[in-house]
């Protein structure tokens, strides 16, 4: 019990360092996309596993749920620096700080999740996780692009970015 907290904390050094690794070499779309991705099959697979029982299995699923630690801390630290450069200079801090207040209504809810027992919450975590991965899809990559300094900036990329796609269809 005491090794998988302590193996739990120590985690993070980990991803912390692929963070810096992945999403400076793939950008940061890619590298929260494989992050969530990574969380969302280890919760999804942990109980899959819950009705099959050995020493075996129960060590998978511990290493899973590491696995599962490893890509959230990831994604939880990209995020930050993802959300930062998406958002423009003008808005920034104080949308910022509304994305981390609604953050934290998963912070609220997951004591109440995890009480219905870790077949439930594994799910619930999992279809979460892979949800985020799909609305990922819809932003765009911020990698070595100029930070936007207003909205209006940000709309005249989006228009500009339409009629380009418009141009290859026809």
């Amino acid at each position: 019990m005491y090794i998988n907290v302590a193996v739990s904390g120590l985690i993070e050094t980990p991803a912390i360092c692929l963070v810096g690794l992945l999403s400076d070499r793939y950008g940061r779309k890619a590298a929260s996309i494989v992050f969530t991705l990574c969380v969302s099959i280890c919760c999804l697979w942990i109980p899959i596993l819950q009705y099959q029982s050995s020493d075996e299995i129960t060590q998978f699923q511990t290493y899973l749920a590491m696995i599962a630690k490893l890509g959230i801390a990831a994604a939880f630290a990209l995020i930050y620096v993802y959300t930062g450069e998406l958002l423009p200079t003008d808005t920034r801090s104080g949308a910022l700080g509304i994305c981390s207040m609604i953050g934290r209504i998963g912070g609220v809810v997951q004591p109440k999740v995890s009480s219905a027992g870790d077949t439930f919450a594994f799910t619930v975590f999992g279809i979460t996780t892979l949800v985020s991965c799909g609305l990922y899809l819809a932003l765009p990559e911020t990698l070595n692009k100029p930070l936007p300094d207003s909205i209006e900036e940000i709309e005249m990329d989006w228009q500009r970015k339409e009629q380009e796609e418009d141009k290859k269809k026809s």
